[in-house]
C-alpha cells in the first residue's frame, strides 16, 4: 500500500513539473489595483467586471444588457452614472457593440508551434455565449 501511494505521489510530481507555464499574465486576476486587474484593459467597472465567483477564484464578468446611453455616462463622468435606464434589448450594448478585455501580448518564441487557449464560459440564458479569441502576428516584408 505504501508503494502505491509512493507511486502516485512521484507520478503527481512528475505531471506538475511537466506542467507549461502558464503565457498569460494574471490570467487569474490575482493582483488587481483599483478593481482593475493588472495587464489587462477593458475592465470598465460597469460592462465588465471582477467577479470572486471563479471557478477557482477570480473571473471576468460581462454584462451585456447594459444600455449604451448608460455606458456612455458611466464612461464620461462615472458619479453622475444613477443606475440602470428603461430601455429595450435593442438599446443595450450587446445589441450593438459587445463587450471585451485585452490581455498584455503574448510573448511567442519562433520555434512555438501553437498554444492552448481555454475558457469556461457560464451563462443564465437560453443561447449560448460567444467567446472570440484574437491573435495578430507581425508581418514583415
Amino acid at each position: 500500500m505504501l508503494r502505491i501511494i509512493a507511486l502516485i505521489y512521484i507520478a503527481a510530481a512528475v505531471l506538475l513539473h511537466g506542467a507549461e507555464p502558464d503565457l498569460i499574465a494574471n490570467s487569474g486576476f490575482e493582483k488587481l489595483k483599483g478593481g482593475i486587474p493588472l495587464g489587462w484593459s477593458g475592465v470598465d467597472g460597469l460592462t465588465v467586471t471582477i467577479s470572486k465567483d471563479g471557478n477557482p477564484g477570480r473571473c471576468l464578468f460581462f454584462d451585456t444588457s447594459v444600455l449604451q446611453k448608460d455606458k456612455k455616462t458611466f464612461q464620461e463622468d462615472p458619479e453622475q452614472y444613477k443606475g440602470p435606464s428603461k430601455g429595450g434589448q435593442y438599446s443595450t450594448v450587446g445589441a450593438h457593440e459587445g463587450v471585451w478585455v485585452f490581455s498584455q501580448a503574448v510573448d511567442l518564441r519562433p520555434d512555438d508551434d501553437c498554444f492552448v487557449i481555454t475558457a469556461d464560459v457560464k451563462a443564465d440564458v437560453v443561447s449560448a455565449p460567444m467567446v472570440l479569441i484574437r491573435g495578430f502576428t507581425l508581418v514583415t516584408e
